[in-house]
């Protein structure tokens, strides 16, 4: 949520002429008024979009296009009629077959792509809209945006619900019948800007309604709410807040209240109202722009303020933001005094003004309370009940503030360690830092983020980490801080995590690995549950399709398919060997595959690259002990699979080739001691620091002698050379191939239209 900003109050009669100006010169009276992103089959095939013409002529869409979350252009002789609709079908069949009485439909934009890959089909659809959160871009021929509306589950697009019981607790999740739960996203009121969450609802049918009027269509509804935001972020005890809100509606003169409250015990007060202002005087911008504003006293230090917007329209319509929660039912209404799913800031005196990331937490302390309960009872802690909480981060970028995200417990093995560790998740319709959830690290954080650092410079995929100052109500995490009072925020694996580190190939299958059930890559026959156990889906888990990994275990996992030919069809051997050999430089301990383990990684598969890929997860373990092997992946549960990879003949080469150059590049002492200096200076102690240096200093020296050692036997071949080249356009005409070390041809260039060609 944003600070105030100047922004237009929507008047009724002003708001539809100039919309009607609008289109008239563009062409652009079209809205996106419907959507079925999630059905409730997951069958892809099933989504749709649809159009509606509010205007009073046709409007010819022939070449408009869906530019930005599907692709799709609009075919010669496309009109729309007035107060029409169209849709535009992910899958003609599939359309027809479900709504055989709809006639007024185009398409089909969801593409089915399948691969084979040594015997298997892979089947990936692409050109689908998320389950999540999506961007739908409509332009004219001309390359105008018509409508640009950004969708969402969560946030202003859904209703905060009480969580079923886990292990005794509750917690709080996200409810949206359109998502997943055989419902569309409508449209409420046409004439109100579509693009603000609070104008759309799941529809009243199962379904949906495509080709007709929407089950949700109002022309009276309650206001409209966008931002509830507090100014400052993080204020001081002698600041008063400012509470602001956009609020908009058909009718004049809405009016605002603040509800607020101290929350300072498990029992907290009543709320107190006070009027909100569009005068330009109460921290609300330029007066009559449509934001809502009111102060909130200032308080003492750590007092913790909860407030909740609340708009009401002349025929005594309301609206608050946010919205009141929902019981484990989707339909019950909650008490929202005693059920605290509202925003909240804190006064905090100390949190600091420089760039250091700083992260804060904000829970009422009956939350917190109940969440402390959850970490000290044993039988509790792998409860994934996730309590509600205000985020906010501080650094050299600004100030961030998302209300409505949750924290809970986090770990695989370490959910009972004293130092806690936590996940934290944010509302799809506003991402932190680009993330839709973060895992907040207590164990060697440093170490973490100085390996995370290292690894990706290395050309090894995986959660990108920094590290942060970390408070929950004003205090250290629960448990305590962790050394060097830092912990370490990692990106957390999700459906976005393709689109951050594959953006150019996202459509396809991210895996997380544990070995809880079975720890190893054997064979497991062809039934998709007995890889189900182990590789556990964290993108496209809708179609509940294990192909890929059966694949792939079906070349790693035997003897009879292993060849290099189909290992490199199944996966992508560099990268393989490159996560092998990074993990064993820094002698990760961890309980994955660097000694023996089928645990704690990820795995991509892409749809134009069909080949797995390795992704680092948490790296607690890593930088410690002297190394006595750089093999150690070849041990264990895992060995007989990591063995065909490593030792097969020109995988082995590869293998102390790409050790060689980590050695030479980024693991080199010049390039590393850099590294951890620009990393961890500015908060570990130099002695910790340059205990890290030694440590990698005798880390180089193992790995290198392991390096002579094989290479005095297996000489590696010669490289080649290309220097001197000349560029277009040039002077010069000659360059010189290298092999080996010795220059063994010059090439002469006959320069052709700043081009060259030899000779």
């Amino acid at each position: 949520m944003n600070h105030p900003q100047t922004l237009r109050r929507v008047w009724p009669a002003f708001w539809s002429a100039f919309a009607v100006l609008a289109s008239a010169a563009l062409g652009q009276n079209v809205l996106i008024n419907e959507i079925m992103f999630h059905p409730a089959s997951h069958n892809l095939r099933e989504q749709y979009v649809e159009l509606y013409n509010p205007a009073a002529t046709n409007v010819n869409l022939s070449g408009w296009r869906f530019t930005r979350g599907f692709k799709f252009t609009f075919p010669p002789g496309t009109t729309i009629a007035p107060s029409g609709y169209l849709v535009v079908a992910g899958n003609r069949q599939t359309f027809t077959n479900k709504y055989p009485t709809v006639t007024n439909y185009v398409g089909e934009f969801v593409l089915v792509r399948t691969t084979n890959v040594v015997g298997f089909t892979y089947t990936n659809f692409a050109n689908a809209l998320s389950h999540s959160h999506e961007t739908l871009v409509l332009e004219d021929p001309q390359g105008h945006v018509v409508q640009s509306v950004f969708f969402a589950e969560e946030g202003d697009w859904g209703l905060r619900q009480r969580g079923l019981l886990d292990r005794g607790y509750q917690g709080w999740r996200w409810f949206n019948d359109a998502d997943g739960g055989g419902k569309s996203l409508e449209l409420i009121n046409p004439s109100l800007p579509n693009d603000l969450g609070h104008n759309w609802s799941p529809s009243t049918v199962t379904n949906g309604t495509p080709g007709a009027a929407n089950s949700v269509f109002s022309t009276n509804g309650p206001p409209l709410l966008t931002g509830g935001a507090h100014s400052p972020i993080v204020p001081r005890s002698t600041d008063s807040v400012a509470i602001t809100a956009r609020i908009v509606d058909e009718a004049l003169n809405p009016t605002a209240r603040l509800f607020w409250r101290l929350n300072a015990s498990l029992s907290p007060p009543a709320f107190t109202n006070a009027p909100m202002f569009d005068d330009g005087a109460h921290g609300d911008g330029t007066a009559g722009d449509g934001i809502f504003g009111a102060f909130i006293p200032a308080q003492s230090n750590l007092s913790i303020v909860e407030f909740y917007v609340e708009a009401v329209d002349v025929s005594d319509l309301t609206n608050t933001r946010p919205r009141r929660a929902v019981g484990t039912n989707g339909v019950t209404v909650l008490n929202r005094a005693s059920n605290s799913v509202n925003a909240l800031y804190q006064v905090d005196n100390t949190a600091p003004t420089n760039s250091a990331p700083y992260y804060k937490v904000i829970l009422t302390p009956a939350e917190l309370a109940e969440f402390t309960a959850l970490l000290g009872n044993s039988s509790s802690q792998d409860s994934d009940a996730a309590f509600n909480a205000t985020i906010i981060g501080l650094d050299g970028q600004g100030a961030e503030v998302r209300y409505l995200s949750v924290i809970r417990n986090r770990g695989h093995g370490s959910r009972a360690d004293s130092q806690h560790n936590f996940w934290i998740g944010f509302p799809s319709d506003s991402t932190f830092k680009g993330v839709l959830a973060l895992h907040i690290n207590a164990k060697k954080p440093h170490i973490q983020t100085l390996g995370s650092a290292f690894l990706i410079r290395s050309g090894v995929a995986g959660n990108r980490s920094r590290a942060v100052q970390f408070r929950i109500n004003g205090g250290p995490g629960l448990g305590g801080p962790p050394t060097y009072t830092y912990y370490a925020a990692n990106e957390a694996p999700n459906s976005d995590t393709a689109d951050l580190r594959f953006p150019f190939d996202a459509g396809g299958n991210i895996y997380e690995v544990f070995r809880d059930n079975v720890d190893n890559m054997n064979w497991r026959g062809p039934n998709a549950s007995a890889y189900a156990v182990t590789y556990f889906k964290n993108s496209n888990t809708a179609e509940n399709d294990y192909t890929d990994i059966v694949a792939l275990h079906r070349v790693i996992g035997t003897n009879d398919l292993w060849n290099v030919a189909n290992a490199q069809a199944v996966l992508n051997v560099d990268q393989w060997l490159t996560h092998l050999a990074a993990m064993a430089i820094l002698n990760n301990t961890e309980t994955g595959l660097n000694v023996g383990n089928n645990d704690d990684y990820q795995m991509y598969r892409g749809v134009n690259d069909p080949r797995f890929v390795l992704t680092f997860h948490d790296l607690d373990s890593i930088m410690s002990g002297s190394s006595s092997t750089v093999f150690g992946a070849l041990s264990g549960n895992v060995g007989p699979a990591m063995t065909r990879l490593v030792r097969t003949p020109p995988f082995e080469l590869r293998y102390h080739l790409i050790l060689q150059r980590l050695l030479n590049t980024s693991f080199a002492k010049t390039n590393f001691d850099a590294l951890a200096d620009q990393t961890l200076g500015f908060y570990v102690p130099s002695t910790a620091i340059n205990s890290l240096k030694s440590w990698a200093d005798g880390q180089r020296a193992f790995v290198q002698g392991v390096l002579n050692t094989y290479f005095a036997t297996n000489p590696p071949p010669p490289t080649a050379t290309l220097s001197g080249e000349p560029r277009s356009p040039t002077p010069f005409a000659t360059a010189t191939l290298t092999v080996g070390g010795t220059n063994v041809m010059s090439y002469k260039f006959q320069l052709n239209g700043g081009s060259y060609s030899v000779e």
